[in-house]
């Protein structure tokens, strides 16, 4: 998995939602592109200096705070979730009236469940990342854990109208687990190679 073809790149996750990882390096510029337009806009309405680092600096971290429930977290520490909240609230300060960039930053885990999938099902089946194996692969996924019960009986019956990121992520633990299982039998000696004499 080099990198999701979004704005965000691509950082694998393991472990808890706010576990530290620092940011890809197409986060952190994107991080500061985001920071700068809202900071041009809060000065713009009066709501900041337009000279003051540490005020600057101050009102940022702010914005951390307010975004991530009163957590002050430095974006060099940030989730891919914490990244997302506050990417919304800066898109919130510097574009208020587009919505659509404040949904986009929010809808970014869904985006990066989908993207694992794709990219576990490709290394999977040996196809291209977009390529009409990896959806029907996906799909044949989708279809079983439903009969197994381990996706909601009302969830749809194709992977790519999957919306809830909850289930999307169960898709992709299935196929880390499976992605594992074709690692072992790979390392495991065939019987007749255990009795070659």
């Amino acid at each position: 998995m080099s990198s999701q073809p979004t704005e965000l790149g691509y950082r694998p996750r393991h472990g808890g939602s706010h576990q530290k990882h620092g940011l890809s390096d197409a986060q952190n510029a994107l991080y500061w592109r985001e920071w700068n337009a809202a900071k041009v806009a809060l000065i713009a309405t009066g709501q900041l200096p337009a000279i003051g680092a540490a005020t600057h600096n101050a009102a940022r971290h702010q914005i951390h705070r307010d975004a991530l429930d009163g957590r002050d977290v430095s974006h060099a520490d940030f989730s891919n979730e914490d990244f997302d909240k506050v990417l919304a609230a800066f898109r919130a300060i510097s574009a208020p009236t587009d919505l659509d960039a404040q949904l986009r930053a929010q809808g970014q885990p869904l985006l990066r469940a989908n993207y694992q999938a794709r990219a576990l099902a490709a290394r999977l089946t040996g196809a291209g990342h977009g390529s009409a194996a990896v959806t029907s692969y996906l799909d044949g996924v989708v279809r079983q854990m439903r009969l197994d019960g381990r996706l909601a009986g009302d969830a749809p019956a194709a992977f790519g109208h999957l919306n809830d990121v909850d289930e999307v992520k169960k898709v992709v633990v299935a196929l880390e687990l499976q992605t594992r299982r074709n690692a072992k039998r790979a390392t495991r000696p065939r019987q007749e190679e255990l009795f070659a004499f």
